[in-house]
């Protein structure tokens, strides 16, 4: 069994990390323009029939 105190540092080191590497809000634009013409693309492939 591991202590308690390993797990309070494992959490703290993944929130720490999650933390440095979160996304800001310009690129929460970018992907969120990426995936619309992703489907764009899948739906207009669908409705002309390849894909």
């Amino acid at each position: 069994m591991f202590p308690v105190w390993f797990f309070m540092i494992m959490i703290g080191i993944i929130g720490y990390l999650l933390y440095l590497t979160r996304p800001n809000e310009d690129s929460f634009v970018v992907i969120s323009r990426n995936g619309l013409r992703k489907m764009q693309g899948w739906f207009r492939g669908r409705v002309s029939g390849r894909g």
